[in-house]
Order: C-alpha cells, then structure tokens, then sequence
C-alpha cells in the first residue's frame, strides 16, 4: 500500500482574487501529460476534487461523486492498495469504503468510517506519481510522506518507508509551499 496525505491552508499573504481556491489531489502514471488541467481529468490520472467533491478518472467527467467537498482546513490522503488493486481517498482522517462491495456505508463508530471513494483502475499498475492540482484563490498545501503521524489510523500498517510513494523531488522543496495555478 502506498498512501500521502496534504493539509490545505490559508496563504500567508493576503490575495485579492474573487474565485475560490479549487485543490485536486490524486495521482499519475509516468507519462501523464498533466498541463493546464487538474488530477484525474487527463489520460493516467486520477483526482478528488475539493471543489465538488467528485472522484475523476482520466476524464474530465466525473466518475463518482461523494458528498465530502474540501479546502482550506481539511486534510486530504490518496493512497492505492496493490493487494486490493484499488486507489483509495480520505479526508480528516475518516476511512474510505469499498463502495462496488458495499452499498451502503457502515456506522462503526470507533473507526469513524465514511464512504469517500475506493475504485478498481488499471492505472494502478502504472509507475505512480503523486498529483496536487491547484486553481482559483491563493492557498497553501502541506505534504506528508510518511516523515509525521498520519491522520488517517489505516496507515499504520506503512510505517515501513518502502511501502511509502517516492517522489523525484525533494521533501523540502514540496512542504508548505504555495502552488502555482493550473
């Protein structure tokens, strides 16, 4: 299992832009070609979508829609499961269902669980990169690889860093830095 998380906050300096501040976060296969557009709305690419809280798909449609819209404040995960062959999304640390096992979303109270999204993909099978897509209002993302606790409690079976995803670029360049606009 390969799983991240992004914490979205405010910007630090004060931008007058009349549009909300719309955050995908997903991931990609190798060769996705990502340019001017948001996560899961291209070939490879997977995305929640914080605005309409919607799953995408390598499609500019939607392929499923959840009632958990997001943005400033909120603590998104995306992560993919292998041994399930699914890709998964959480937010504040409430768990995802299975939803083509389940219909309906279980209550279970000590594990505070909630139907997001979880959904069988071929692009699974792909070399995976992370995606965060930004546009509208200024905002901040935060990352986490694996280097603090996660909120979601699921991940502590990833303790071993092999499991994490890998990125080409350094944890220091990504944390708490504004994105750019799509």
């Amino acid at each position: 299992m390969a799983y991240f998380e992004v914490t979205v906050s405010s910007a630090e300096t004060l931008v007058h832009d009349d549009e909300p501040e719309i955050i995908t976060v997903g991931f990609c296969g190798e060769f996705a070609d990502q340019t001017e557009a948001h996560a899961g709305c291209r070939t490879w690419s997977v995305g929640y979508h914080g605005n309409n809280g919607s799953i995408y798909e390598e499609d500019d449609q939607y392929l499923y829609t959840t009632s958990y819209k997001f943005g400033l404040g909120n603590k998104v995960g995306c992560g993919v499961d292998y041994e399930k062959q699914v890709y998964f999304f959480t937010q504040d640390g409430l768990v995802s269902c299975m939803y083509w096992c389940y219909q309906h979303c279980f209550s279970l109270t000590n594990l505070r669980t909630t139907c997001l999204a979880d959904n069988k993909s071929e692009i699974i099978f792909r070399k995976l990169y992370p995606l965060i897509s930004h546009s509208g209002g200024a905002c901040n993302v935060s990352v986490n690889f694996g280097q603090s606790d996660f909120v979601w409690r699921g991940a502590e079976k990833l303790k071993e860093p092999s499991l994490r995803f890998k990125m080409n670029t350094s944890r220091k360049e990504l944390y708490e830095r504004p994105l750019s606009r799509v």
